[in-house]
């Protein structure tokens, strides 16, 4: 073993131990390796800072290269950028390039035939010229000989070369020039030939004896205008080559005129062929024509496969005005462009406007290019511009806009001024454009003209003023003659007369209804476009695709302009609901699929229609919207086309015709024909079968009092808002209360709003409410004090103990205010609970019970408004303010009095039923709207000086009349003799209910309505209803009401377990009289639920209402969103629904208080006892979920047995 005590280092020489002591500090080493091992530590240390050192200089080297690589790629990207701009510019500038040359080669696609043909004689005349050189070299040759012969003379030769390049130029320009004419109608077809040939180079062309014509322009006159554009074409020759030949008298061969053929111009029609058109008519485009066309009414006398015909004179007259619309077209082309402008201002003519030199061959290019085919745009500025009057009305100035520089930056896009830094001298510009084409554009700006500097507008000038930043630059309205022909130098922007319109039809022959509407400029000429449609009025092939079919015809006169329908398939088909309510414990699914059919359309903004002002009582009626347009066209009797009548012409309109006493409508319903594709389709006569109009086809007595209450704006003398046309308040109401803000602050448990009552608050009471809500602002809520009470007196107590202080007795202090000793009691008792745990708020499930809350509580705010709304009783609105009111002011005096009865009992409630403080204010509540039965002073004070002589609290006189409403019976109770008389009805029409009386229609539809416009019903989709509205009388009541049955269903309808039948309950008079018998001083009340004459205020939920779908007399289907009375069994829902209200508080109420069906008896041994027992019964009434109402004006409270049984039954049972 080694010893201890030695040196542990080994040799280098031998690698064995060292012998010597370990005398080292650390016991390892002798002292001679110890100071080895001494000098190698610090040479190692010495070597790592070393590399430190190093590594922070290379660390910092790297940091700048990264800063230096980062500047250098910066600008390699600033620079790339600005590169990438420029060839994007450049790139930019050789599409559009591309583009005009694809436009050109398409023009000459479109005329390959005639390309052909000029490209094989230009290759003749090449050859021809070819030869001729040849000849000429040869005839050189021989003079040449013969001058070194001594024979020739002075011969003046051009060396020069032939191009063809000028003559196939010139080639091209005849055409265009020929494109020109022939768009114009300025060439007669019968002379073409001639003209061609006079357009090849003819000096001379032989005149030709064409036949008779229909052109404005005589027969001699188009050789005579081709001579002349033949010979302005040839005074500047195509090279020098041709002048010396022309100098020359001898030449080596004569050139004889070759025949030319004519180019083809089949997208430019010709005036015979539109005479023709006008003439004979064209097939319909039936293919684009959808649905059935009805023979023998007024808008369709007779079905015809072509268009409308004009008679000769008429033809003639037309053709006339449309030669001038086309010189009007071109015009107004040429004054767009900017090369050609100064040559057409010039010209008195086209003739001259085409022989002008300087109108050169690009430029009747570009021009061309448009008249080919010219746009829809461009045909109705110029039928506009042929009715324009000579003398525009004085307006403003026009402003003429002038397109903002797609590279301007002096603004954003909101047009402010933008704040640009100055460039520094170097800084790359904003755009860059390459000196050759900074050049050539100069060169164009210097050889085209502008607008100003063509017109001499007083508004140009040689003084730069600076750019204008304005976009709308204002130009007078002047007249400029094109050509000989005055034109306006704006397009017209009004609306353009129906004269114009069917000019436009004629021209644009391929154009459709879709087109011209889109290029109106007001609604009545495109509502005036559409009825002369409907009638016939245009010989367009493709205008009957949108006013094909009846169907589409009515809506049209009726300012109803559909565009699309969605009718296939039939979203009911489509419609899919699934509902798997999994009792085996699971959680119930749903699957919905829901499908809309639906119609786009046009109509008018602010058109009385939207509120249907459009009433129809008759069938003449219908064309009622359209009477201005139908009083001004006829029919022709020879052709049935529809014409415009002429100034003191007396002839019957189509107006007169409608209204004829002659004339008959007749309905009928096509069920038997409903395959209406192709090849099946049948003729029938419709007036042979029964003319019987369905009962809602027209406006009656029903239409006018369901108007009333869905739109009863339109009774109003002011000018209607059509946004607040047949709002339902309710919904807007959900939309704008609901609000998480309430929710996110704490406040939605805490708010001291009676929102309820708010919506019912009465002109009157208008400025007290503000008095009380300020009142109400000053001081402590009641709720707060009394519930609360407890908690800051325990903290107050809890704080004096820590801090050592005296203690202070609240009652004691009490004592000393003056508090009476009840209240002295309830305080201490309240001081003595221990103190409330605070509501754990953390948990996603507390958070998630609170949010639901929050959200009955809104719910409940807004179901309200919409059952108060929807309650037909008489004054119902009325009493349920006065009742709401009072509530209010109860409270307020309650608070202000702070040690009386109803407070004290606040106390005690809060204690007794162990209410929570979030829901304590419901006590108060409760509290203040019962408090007046047992408490008078409040009546007799000023707060209760209205309610004193109220019927709500003189009970004996409001006993003795039962509201005026219906029964609240259901179906499954309800006799059978009810029904006798609908089910004897029902028998007589074979099961159609719009074939019932109409009288029952007067009662049904202002009741539906009335419920439909306040939220209680909503329309269905489902075509399968399980009921159907009746109107009927009730026994003992002499009035018509609506009901619903629903028996044919009664027994499949599936029933909550839960549910009791509540008259199994004993009757309340029999269950008080026992009472009374067993306590001589009891007092007893009635407790009502609130709830309207036609439903209770309970929710059905979305996947429960088919039982509830019901049917109109009139075919409209509706569900219910609430449970109503006449559903089988309601009465044990609504019993449900109160016996539940109580149940929490069994324990407390015992068996004192009896539910039955939507009341409640409370009986009690003495008023003391029937107060508590009342409070407590209403605040488990109104409190959470807060949808019930207790119903004070059908309530009656702190009576004797002898006044219970002398109520009428209606009242208690």
């Amino acid at each position: 073993m080694d010893n201890p005590g030695q040196c542990k280092a080994l040799n280098v020489s031998d690698e064995k131990r060292c012998l010597e002591a370990a005398t080292s500090i650390n016991g390892l080493f002798c002292s001679f390796h110890s100071k080895q091992c001494q000098d190698c530590d610090y040479g190692h240390a010495k070597f790592l800072e070393d590399l430190q050192s190093q590594k922070g200089t290379v660390v910092r080297a790297l940091e700048r290269l990264e800063r230096r690589t980062a500047e250098v790629l910066f600008r390699e990207e600033k620079w790339y950028s600005w590169v990438r701009e420029c060839q994007d510019e450049e790139e930019r500038g050789r599409e559009k390039e591309r583009e005009k040359v694809r436009m050109e080669a398409a023009m000459f696609k479109r005329h390959w035939k005639a390309a052909q043909l000029r490209a094989r004689d230009a290759k003749a005349k090449e050859d021809k010229m070819r030869q001729d050189a040849y000849l000429e070299q040869v005839y050189k040759e021989s003079l040449a000989l013969k001058e070194r012969n001594g024979e020739g003379e002075d011969t003046d030769d051009d060396e020069m070369d032939w191009d063809p390049i000028e003559d196939v130029l010139e080639d091209n320009r005849g055409s265009y020039l020929d494109l020109v004419q022939t768009f114009l109608w300025m060439v007669d077809p019968n002379a073409a030939a001639e003209a061609d040939t006079a357009m090849s180079g003819i000096n001379a062309p032989t005149p030709s004896t064409p036949g008779p014509s229909v052109l404005t322009e005589t027969a001699e006159s188009a050789p005579k205008l081709n001579a002349e554009i033949s010979q302005g074409a040839k005074a500047s020759p195509s090279s020098k080559k041709a002048k010396s030949k022309n100098k020359k008298k001898v030449t080596p061969a004569a050139k004889a005129p070759g025949p030319k053929p004519e180019p083809d111009k089949g997208l430019i029609e010709s005036r015979e062929e539109m005479h023709e058109r006008l003439k004979n008519g064209t097939e319909y485009n039936q293919a684009k024509v959808k649905g059935v066309m009805i023979a023998g009414t007024l808008e369709n006398p007779v079905i015809s496969t072509k268009t409308v015909t004009f008679p000769e004179n008429l033809v003639q007259k037309m053709l006339a005005e449309i030669h001038d619309i086309k010189h009007l077209l071109f015009c107004r082309l040429l004054l767009g462009h900017a090369a050609l402008l100064p040559a057409a201002l010039r010209a008195n003519n086209v003739e001259e406007f085409l022989a002008d030199p300087e109108v050169t061959t690009a430029a009747l290019r570009d021009i061309c290019l448009k008249m080919e085919n010219p746009s829809l745009q461009d045909i109705r500025d110029a039928c506009a511009d042929f009715f324009r009057s000579e003398e525009e009305e004085e307006e403003a100035d026009i402003e003429m806009s002038k397109p903002a520089s797609p590279t301007s930056k002096d603004t954003d896009e909101h047009g402010m001024p933008m704040f640009k830094l100055k460039k520094q001298k170097g800084e790359l510009p904003d755009t860059w454009k390459p000196k050759s084409e900074m050049a050539k554009m100069a060169e164009q700006m210097g050889q085209l003209p502008t607008f100003d500097s063509i017109m001499e507008n007083e508004e140009g000038g040689a003084v730069n003023f600076g750019e204008n930043k304005d976009s709308k630059v204002p130009r007078k309205k002047i007249r400029v003659k094109i050509c000989g022909k005055s034109i306006w130098n704006y397009p017209s922007n009004k609306a353009m007369n129906r004269g114009g319109w069917l000019h436009f039809c004629i021209i644009a022959k391929d154009s459709s209804l879709h087109d011209a509407v889109a290029l109106c400029r007001h609604w009545d000429e495109f509502f005036e476009l559409n009825i002369l449609a409907i009638w016939q009025y245009f010989p367009g092939a493709n205008w009957a695709e949108w006013v094909g079919n009846r169907y589409r015809q009515q809506m049209l006169q009726l300012g109803f302009i559909m565009y699309f329908e969605s009718a296939s398939p039939d979203a009911h088909d489509l419609t899919i609901r699934e509902n798997n309510r999994n009792r085996g414990g699971g959680r119930r699914s749903h699957a919905v699929f829901e499908a809309r059919n639906f119609i786009c359309a046009h109509i008018k903004r602010d058109d009385p229609m939207l509120f249907k002002a459009h009433r129809f009582r008759s069938g003449p009626d219908i064309y009622n919207p359209a009477g201005p347009v139908l009083k001004t066209i006829c029919r022709d009797p020879e052709t049935n086309r529809a014409r415009d009548i002429q100034p003191g012409e007396d002839i019957m309109s189509i107006w007169d015709d409608v209204n004829h006493p002659g004339t008959t409508f007749f309905y009928s319903k096509d069920e038997n024909h409903a395959d209406q594709s192709e090849g099946n389709l049948s003729l029938r006569r419709v007036f042979d079968e029964p003319n019987k109009f369905p009962k809602n086809l027209f406006y009656h007595k029903a239409d006018e009092l369901e108007d009333a209450i869905l739109f009863p704006e339109e009774l109003a003398d002011k000018k209607l808002d059509p946004l607040n046309v047949g709002k339902v308040d309710p919904i807007g109401i959900w939309e704008e209360g609901f609000s998480l803000k309430g929710f996110v602050e704490g406040d939605c448990f805490e708010s001291d709003s009676d929102t309820e009552s708010e919506a019912w608050m009465t002109d009157s009471d208008a400025g007290r409410e503000h008095e009380d809500d300020s009142d109400l602002d000053d001081e402590a809520d009641e709720e707060g004090d009394a519930v609360d009470a407890d908690q800051e007196t325990a903290d107050a107590i809890n704080d004096t103990e820590v801090e050592q202080k005296p203690k202070i007795d609240i009652v004691e202090v009490a004592r000393a205010i003056g508090h009476s000793d009840e209240m002295r009691e309830v305080m201490k008792k309240m001081l003595l609970k221990p103190k409330r745990a605070p509501r754990d708020r953390s948990s996603p499930a507390a958070m998630q019970a609170e949010f639901m809350e929050f959200l009955d509580k809104e719910k409940a705010k807004v179901f309200k408004q919409v059952w108060h709304s929807a309650d037909l009783e008489p004054n119902a609105q009325a009493h349920y303010t006065e009742m709401m009111d009072m509530t209010r002011k109860c409270r307020k005096h309650c608070r202000n009095t702070f040690d009386c009865a109803p407070v004290i009992l606040g106390f005690h409630l809060v204690d007794d039923l162990n209410v929570e403080p979030e829901y304590a204010k419901g006590v108060h509540k409760a509290i203040a709207k019962i408090a007046p039965f047992f408490y008078p002073q409040f009546l007799e004070s000023e707060d209760g000086e209205p309610f004193r002589n109220s019927l709500m609290f003189n009970q004996a006189e409001r006993a003795k009349n039962f509201p005026d409403i219906r029964s609240h019976v259901s179906n499954k109770y309800r006799a059978p003799s009810f029904w006798k008389e609908f089910e004897d009805e029902m028998r007589k029409v074979h099961g159609e209910l719009n074939e019932l009386p109409a009288e029952w229609d007067l009662h049904i539809r202002p009741i539906i309505a009335h419920l439909y416009k306040c939220g209680v019903l909503r329309s269905r989709s489902d075509l399968r209803v399980q009921g159907e509205a009746i109107a009927g009388k009730e026994p003992g009541r002499d009035k018509w009401d609506v009901f619903f049955d629903w028996r044919r269903n009664m027994n499949n309808m599936n029933w909550d377990p839960a549910m009791v039948n509540p008259l199994t309950i004993n009757p309340f008079k029999a269950t008080a009289k026992n009472f009374a018998l067993k306590n001589p001083t009891a007092r007893f009340a009635v407790l009502t639920l609130w709830s309207a004459p036609h439903f209770y205020p309970l929710m059905i939920g979305w996947d429960n209402r088919d039982p509830t779908s019901f049917r109109d007399l009139i075919g409209r289907y509706f569900n219910w969103m609430f449970v109503p009375k006449d559903l089988p069994r309601s009465e044990w829902s609504i019993h449900l629904s109160a016996q539940a209200r109580i149940t929490p508080y069994k324990k407390f109420l015992g068996k004192n208080v009896i539910a039955r069906r939507d009341k409640y008896l409370v009986m009690a041994t003495d008023e003391g006892e029937l107060f508590k027992l009342v409070a407590a019964t209403t605040f488990a009434i109104q409190t959470k979920p807060w949808r019930l109402e207790l119903d004070l004006w059908k309530s009656f409270v702190n009576v004797d047995i002898k006044f219970l049984e002398g109520l009428d039954d209606k009242w208690v049972e």
